[in-house]
This record gives C-alpha cells, sequence and structure tokens, in this order.
C-alpha cells in the first residue's frame, strides 16, 4: 500500500468486504476520520488499540519545480 490512501477509498474499500449500506460506512468513515483530526488537533497524537498510531509530523518546506520546463 502507498504511504497515503484518501478517506474515499478506505470507505471502499470497507464497503467492498461488508453488508452494510454505503451511506452507514460513510457516516462511520466521517466520524472516524473527524475523531482522529480533533485528536490530532489536540495532542499531535492518536492511538487506536489494535489499529494504529497516529502523529503529525511537520517537515520543512522544499522548493519545486514545473515538470516540464524544470523552472523553481
Amino acid at each position: 500500500m502507498s504511504d497515503s490512501i484518501y478517506e474515499g477509498a478506505i470507505r471502499d474499500k470497507i464497503a467492498r468486504n461488508s453488508t452494510d449500506s454505503k451511506p452507514l460506512l460513510k457516516e462511520f468513515s466521517s466520524a472516524l476520520f473527524e475523531t482522529l483530526r480533533e485528536g490530532l488537533l489536540y495532542d499531535g497524537h492518536v492511538r487506536i488499540h489494535q489499529f494504529g498510531s497516529f502523529k503529525l509530523k511537520w517537515s520543512n518546506e522544499r522548493k519545486g519545480k514545473h515538470p516540464r520546463t524544470g523552472e523553481p
């Protein structure tokens, strides 16, 4: 799996393996991600037992380049 995945992709993966309705799964995933956001904003770290740990990671800004021209 890649380093990042979107909420909709997670919801679709769960829906393929579930008998629950898509609206119910959307409501659940929205509540889950909102709870994660709140925890990260409050503490910078969220741990869900037997699921995973999430923490904010700050990085320095980088100069970007235009892919066609190579200009900064």
